[in-house]
């Protein structure tokens, strides 16, 4: 893809995604498709979740006629462009491409409005999926057919037919490999339930057998892959939880285990696999801080405070993990490496949701970077911490008056003035603005 913003490295990295702003907005405006989707993908590669960018690089995409890439373009753009992504299913629908479609119909938020042009989408696309899944059983290839029917049925559950010959389909899979013996043919035992697993693969009984077979056979790694699918099933079973993690202590994954563990609700046991594991991810952290590796020490740091382990009382730790991510932090910015330097200060706000000095440079970053409502949520969170800070109602000032909300740019501008009288800025909003919020 030919990249036509300015990215030279003599310019900074605010000053390249101002370049590659003005790049989309001017090729936007004279309707060149093509040369959007080129400077899309440019402030992509700066801010791969900028909203503007996901949204028009959809929107060239279908303009185009374009797919070759759309069911990724539509999926990243999901969240905020629900009526794009509908229309890029309907565009795949209409070159039959079943599977692609559904998937972008899949992609959609749970809150996303179901329209009843979505739902005759979602009806004709499952009943395809329903036909071509019988033709592939009769051409002998049943993973294909239960892959079509489980997507159709996510579109469409209550289609008992389908239902009915998935079931049929898993069911004689399961019959035949409970037949086989792990003791007698451990090859043909694998076989079988991985046949199963393949048509169904959240099937807690071929996960679970499957995950035993391996660890019976010295392949650590392989059960713990099939352990980890199934504590995201089932987070609440302890026997599942304890299985990950005395793996993840077999195969040095302690910390990869936390995560995971984390991400699902998972509850780490208080007793001596538990306390092993976050030992060995706490070794890490001490590791890392005398390395001065400040972002992987926070990122284990972070791990930790999930897991529920008490850090206040391992000699300041704490502070020598606040104080060096601060000093690498202005270091990284002053090299102008400032994805780096903002991973690291999102790092520390996920360990401490009032650290203002986060919350400070985030927004501070999130408004150069013309994202204005996450600008102004950082900025709220930094006047709910502490009231009478001027930086944070300016701010919030600021980043409403671009959003277009007046009234809250004006309250928020008063705010300041009452903290500091005579502040130019927030008189010039008041003295603007207030007469038409």
């Amino acid at each position: 893809m030919i990249v036509t913003a300015n990215t030279s490295p003599d310019l900074g990295f605010f000053e390249t995604v101002a370049s590659a702003h003005t790049e989309l907005k001017v090729s936007w405006k004279q309707r060149d498709y093509v040369r959007v989707g080129d400077a899309a993908a440019t402030l992509l590669a700066l801010i791969p979740d900028n909203q503007n960018a996901l949204k028009l690089q959809l929107k060239a995409a279908i303009r185009r006629g374009d797919d070759t890439d759309l069911v990724a373009t539509a999926r990243a753009a999901a969240a905020i462009a629900g009526p794009d992504v509908q229309s890029a299913a309907q565009q795949l629908a209409a070159k039959r491409r079943w599977e692609d479609a559904a998937t972008l119909l899949l992609a959609l938020p749970e809150n996303a409005e179901k329209t009843e042009q979505r739902e005759t989408l979602s009806r004709r696309i499952a009943a395809q999926l329903a036909a071509a899944g019988l033709q592939a059983k009769n051409e002998g290839d049943e993973e294909k057919a239960a892959r079509l029917w489980q997507l159709g049925l996510s579109l469409s559950p209550g289609d008992a037919k389908m239902k009915r010959r998935l079931r049929q389909l898993i069911h004689a899979a399961a019959v035949k490999a409970i037949e086989a013996n792990f003791e007698t043919d451990a090859n043909t035992y694998i076989r079988t339930w991985h046949g199963v697993l393949a048509l169904s693969p959240d099937h807690s009984t071929a996960l679970k057998r499957l995950a035993t077979a391996y660890e019976k056979g010295g392949h650590n790694e392989a059960s713990l892959e099939l352990w980890a699918r199934l504590v995201r099933l089932t987070p609440e079973n302890p026997s599942v939880v304890r299985r990950v993690l005395r793996l993840a202590l077999l195969t040095n994954q302690e910390l990869e285990a936390l995560v995971l563990l984390s991400s699902v609700g998972a509850a780490v046991p208080d007793d001596k696999i538990g306390e092993a594991t976050r030992r060995a991810v706490f070794l890490q952290l001490r590791e890392f801080l005398r390395a001065h590796n400040y972002l992987l020490a926070a990122h284990r740091f972070s791990v930790l405070k999930k897991s529920s382990v008490d850090l206040s009382k391992f000699d300041n730790i704490e502070e020598r993990v606040f104080r060096g991510t601060v000093r690498e932090y202005k270091r990284l910015m002053k090299e102008g490496s400032v994805k780096e330097a903002t991973q690291l200060a999102e790092l520390v706000l996920d360990i401490d949701g009032n650290n203002t000095f986060a919350l400070a440079n985030l927004a501070q970053y999130s408004f150069k970077v013309t994202n204005f409502e996450q600008a102004a949520s950082y900025y709220e969170r930094m006047a709910s911490v502490d009231g009478s800070n001027v930086k944070a109602w300016i701010g919030l000032a600021r980043s409403r008056k671009k959003l277009g909300d007046l009234p809250g740019a004006v309250e928020a501008a008063r705010r300041c003035l009452s903290i500091a009288p005579g502040n130019q800025i927030a008189e010039q909003i008041v003295t603007a603005f207030a007469p038409v919020a």
